[in-house]
């Protein structure tokens, strides 16, 4: 069972397409649809870029990481860069950033619109973003269901 998968590239908009077989690899792992993949894509393309752009400067010495973890909420991916991070405080509500239209930014307004959840950390070197998935038909629901309560059922409770 998938408990965490992570891809790490260097920061070249050539790797970009090494996001898209990680995608591809999740998407037939949980069994999702052509629409889920493409949000997915695209989320995910928009952060690693951002991060290879804006967090790391475009300096090929440096990574950026991407790390799934399925989890009780949906797929979460999270997006990690060596830079010197930014104030991302201004990128945390989409319809503000819509109506201001801000400068640049039209890539994390995309990872929000087609995410459920997104937060930053780190000085903004780290994003987060929430997939929710739910079924299309009733076998594809019960696959997605069952693929999420078996990771569920293998990942030990904390204790307080």
């Amino acid at each position: 069972m998938v408990k965490q998968k992570e891809l790490r590239i260097k920061s070249q908009p050539a790797k970009l397409v090494e996001v898209e077989h990680f995608v591809e690899e999740i998407s037939d792992r949980f069994h999702l649809n052509d629409s889920y993949f493409a949000n997915i894509q695209l989320a995910l393309s928009e952060a690693v870029s951002n991060a290879i752009i804006h967090g790391n400067a475009s300096d090929e010495s440096k990574f950026v990481r991407v790390i799934f973890s399925p989890t009780e909420k949906g797929l979460l991916f999270k997006v990690l860069d060596e830079g010197n991070g930014f104030r991302f405080e201004e990128s945390k509500d989409p319809q503000k950033m819509l109506e201001e239209e801000l400068h640049g930014g039209r890539g994390l307004l995309l990872i929000h619109m087609l995410s459920d959840e997104v937060s930053f950390s780190d000085e903004g070197r780290v994003i987060e973003i929430l997939i929710k998935v739910s079924g299309i038909d009733q076998d594809t629901m019960e696959q997605r269901v069952n693929a999420m309560q078996n990771y569920v059922d293998d990942v030990p409770t904390k204790k307080k």
